[in-house]
């Protein structure tokens, strides 16, 4: 087992002021603060990053340590106001037992003083494979590149970007659309007053969803799909449809399916529609909801 280590190797403010033009007579002065970290977590330490107001980007590099780039921002159209409630824009870097924990937050001089600037934060961490993480943003975004690892990500107004993830990953989004692609490993997702689109190329998926419309393209045969939707749309395009075991059924809506002949096999039961088509041994896809339609189609 490794030593905790954490390596200040950079650590510095540095002071930005921008002018940005926002109309022909307004102007927004941007005065940012950037802080920059290196931390060295054991096999058994997770990061975990608590943030409001923030964009967040994650990309996986080959390095041994966690890379932390955090920049946090005041803008107001005039400049003294700006510099002055940068300092409104707080973070912490705590080791605990299980990690470290990074958050920022938002608090003036005394606590009632009205502040006047629009203040926000920008993570760019750059993670080792197979750390272990869980992110939590609310009124800001999250994108995750070429990662490896464990990840447990919570938006709410949050907008969510996967692009090339190995690993187990879960995601509950709240008011927040969601798009994956090129995910391979264990999807957990619990979304909420928001829309999916996911191309997966291998593994698990688990959906649970509600007011909402979710596409999954898988981009080859998953090992096992479950979605559960309360009022939600699924749409679910395959190259082949021999290729899973079905158990599809909806209320107050339809099934749709590829061809004729298979639109014949769904059933009517009172309010419910469904379609069964068991094939022992082949991966089962099963998705249920409530007064929206099933659609499985083909590429």
């Amino acid at each position: 087992m490794r030593f905790v280590k954490l390596s200040l190797l950079s650590v510095f403010l540095s002071w930005i002021i921008i002018q940005t033009t926002v109309s022909a007579q307004d102007k927004v002065q941007v005065v940012v603060k950037t802080i920059t970290r290196e931390l060295t977590l054991k096999d058994n330490e997770k990061l975990i990053v608590e943030a409001k107001k923030s964009k967040i980007l994650l990309k996986g590099w080959d390095k041994s340590v966690v890379h932390i780039e955090l920049k946090l921002i005041a803008k107001h159209p005039r400049k003294e106001i700006a510099l002055k409630e940068v300092d409104y824009n707080k973070y912490s870097i705590i080791h605990e037992e299980s990690g470290y924990r990074i958050q920022n937050y938002f608090r003036s001089l005394d606590n009632y003083t009205s502040v006047k600037s629009n203040l926000s934060a920008e993570y760019t961490i750059y993670i080792p494979a197979q750390l272990k993480m869980e992110i939590d943003n609310s009124y800001g975004s999250i994108s995750i590149e070429n990662a490896r690892g464990e990840v447990s990500l919570t938006g709410k107004f949050c907008p969510v970007n996967v692009s090339d993830f190995r690993g187990k990953m879960s995601i509950t989004t709240n008011y927040g659309d969601l798009q994956v692609s090129k995910i391979f490993g264990e999807l957990t997702l619990n979304s909420k007053k928001s829309n999916s689109i996911i191309f997966q190329s291998q593994g698990t998926c688990f959906i649970t969803t509600e007011y909402g419309e979710t596409l999954l393209f898988p981009e080859s045969v998953l090992d096992e799909i479950i979605i559960t939707g309360n009022k939600s749309a699924v749409k679910i395009f395959i190259k082949d449809f021999s290729q899973y075991s079905y158990n599809l059924s909806t209320i107050h809506a339809e099934i749709q399916l590829p061809t004729q002949s298979l639109l014949e096999s769904i059933k009517k039961r009172g309010d419910m529609v469904y379609f069964k088509k068991i094939d022992t041994g082949k991966p089962q896809m099963t998705v249920t909801t409530t007064f929206n339609s099933i659609n499985i189609g083909y590429k």
